[in-house]
């Protein structure tokens, strides 16, 4: 029985933390240690500290280092063979006998262990982030299953063996520290694997605003994640382009509101040049019977690429297990996914272009 090193990152507090130490304490595992690293702890936090005094492992930063230092800080004061990642919002399913032997289990034939997240949904923000969940995991899931690696971790909850996180460096201190140390593992072709049989819930942002900070943040990461090793991706991907075809239900979304965008913009300015230039190139019965037509042939494009993309998200959902509700399902592609997709692209001009950017409530 392998020790495992379990480390639930905070900052200041969480709403959930009394729960996620609950779990760990009540899971019949005996081989284990439990590292809880707080920055700038609250009175709330410290009154867990002295709650669960002489059970677990505290480690509390008066002063904010950010997550992936105060990882790395902790991972040198543990001694388990099995590094387990939690973040401070998600929730520990108790249909488990035993959460951590099935995650010791699994990741024995694995170097990365990636573990299924699902969203509590509990309002509307939650339920259209459950889409986003589906293509996150789904694209994990697909290059466990294809090439035993993938470009990145999703970080709420993974597990990787000791020695290979000394082997890739530890994290690095960047904004997507799981992204970067998920591509150094892709580069050095250490083997990840994807267990769906093992999850945790992850809760969603309360308010569009909190929605919107996250969603920056994550932009900015993969925005600077890309140019960084910009050259080891696109070799990646010359080098077997097939390495592409996980990514496509991640992709298809935001290339759909694209689409569905020019369309109408080009309809747009059909409509203006046909009317503006009416008196030398074209009749009025002519632009009348035109432009009707046009619009109902490029709706009848925007509606047919929904129904792939809902076959697509159904799908995947069936076979991770996920909620799928079509009303939903709508809502998230014609509003969710545009609201996204220009957050992705703001930061992506501030990263490429401006080289200015700022992160709000974040430590690197």
């Amino acid at each position: 029985m392998e020790k495992i090193s379990v480390f639930v990152p905070v900052y200041r507090e969480s709403d959930f933390l009394d729960d996620i130490i609950e779990s760990l304490l009540e899971d019949p595992y005996k081989n284990k240690e439990i590292f809880v690293i707080i920055d700038e702890p609250t009175r709330k936090s410290l009154g867990l500290v002295e709650k669960y005094k002489g059970k677990i492992k505290f480690i509390l930063n008066k002063k904010r280092k950010g997550k992936a230092r105060a990882l790395n800080e902790a991972v040198e004061k543990s001694s388990g063979k099995i590094l387990l990642f939690l973040d401070s919002d998600v929730k520990i399913p108790r249909k488990y006998k035993s959460f951590l032997k099935k995650v010791a289990s699994s990741i024995k034939d694995c170097d990365i262990l990636e573990i299924k997240k699902r969203v509590i949904r509990e309002s509307l923000i939650s339920k259209l982030v459950n889409y986003d969940y589906i293509s996150f995991n789904f694209v994990e899931w697909l290059f466990s299953e294809k090439f035993k690696k993938c470009f990145g971790v999703y970080g709420p909850a993974f597990g990787i063996k000791r020695e290979v996180f000394y082997e890739l460096g530890m994290f690095r201190r960047v904004v997507a520290e799981d992204l970067e140390i998920g591509l150094r593992a892709f580069i050095e072709n250490k083997k990840l694997k994807y267990d769906k049989e093992i999850e945790v819930w992850n809760k969603a942002p309360t308010s569009w605003e909190h929605w919107f900070i996250q969603r920056e943040r994550w932009g900015i990461g993969v925005a600077l994640w890309l140019k960084k090793h910009f050259k080891e991706i696109v070799h990646s991907f010359l080098k077997s382009p097939k390495l592409l075809f996980p990514f496509l239900p991640f992709i298809l979304p935001a290339f759909f509101f694209l689409l569905s965008s020019s369309i109408i913009f080009g309809y747009m300015v059909k409509k203006t040049f046909i009317q503006s230039s009416i008196s030398n190139l074209l009749s009025a019965n002519f632009t009348l019977s035109y432009l009707p037509t046009l619009l109902i042939w490029e709706t009848f494009l925007i509606f047919v690429l929904f129904f792939i993309l809902s076959i697509i998200f159904f799908t995947a959902a069936k076979k991770l297990k996920y909620e799928f509700y079509i009303k939903e399902f709508f809502v998230y592609l014609f509003f969710y996914v545009p609201l996204n997709t220009l957050i992705y692209l703001t930061s992506f001009v501030k990263v490429f272009i401006l080289s200015d950017y700022k992160l709000k409530d974040w430590k690197i």
